[in-house]
């Protein structure tokens, strides 16, 4: 008898069936979590790109993302170039066939794009508006007030302070979102 074997072990549990869809919702909100709450910046990216991966296989090209459009904003025949720099964290993280003694230097902030992006395509292909990707959705374009503006229903769960929103840490304002959001 395996030790593997469902139920057959003190240790094993009950299988659960997961969607891919549910796949994403996990691994998004618990990097985001991990996001807010200032934890490892390489386990948050290895979730993020995971999720992200999953979003563009099941987008089937109904939105376009940053890494399908990338060869557009690069010089003719750099796309593939373009593309490898994109994943490359992603692929340090996964992977040391190449370079089993590698080393990076890997920019934390390089995430928060791929957080957000995942976010809103996960919010279009399913109508589900999950509490925490509204929290990083909020936080990211406050961050990048010159790249973006918020929508209606996101000015509404800002306090009516501005810079006290944004002179929050962001574990003070993900705590901060979530309670607004709960009495919403």
């Amino acid at each position: 008898k395996s030790f593997l074997e469902p139920r057959k072990h003190p240790l094993m549990r009950k299988n659960i069936k997961i969607s891919k869809l549910d796949a994403v919702k996990r691994q998004l909100e618990t990097a985001i979590t991990l996001y807010f709450n200032g934890k490892d910046p390489v386990s948050i990216h290895t979730l993020a790109a995971a999720a992200y991966n999953i979003l563009r296989d099941l987008n089937n090209g109904r939105m376009t993302m940053l890494k399908d459009d990338i060869a557009q904003h690069v010089k003719p025949g750099m796309g593939k170039e373009a593309r490898r720099l994109l994943n490359r964290y992603e692929t340090f993280f996964k992977h040391a066939k190449n370079d089993p003694e590698g080393t990076l230097d890997f920019n934390p902030e390089a995430t928060d794009v791929y957080l957000w992006e995942a976010c809103m395509v996960y919010r279009e292909l399913t109508d589900d508006n999950p509490e925490k990707m509204t929290c990083f959705n909020v936080w990211f374009k406050i961050r990048n007030p010159d790249l973006f503006t918020c929508t209606p229903e996101e000015e509404l769960l800002l306090p009516s302070h501005g810079k006290f929103i944004g002179s929050l840490s962001k574990k003070e304002f993900f705590d901060l979102m979530l309670m607004s959001l709960n009495t919403i």
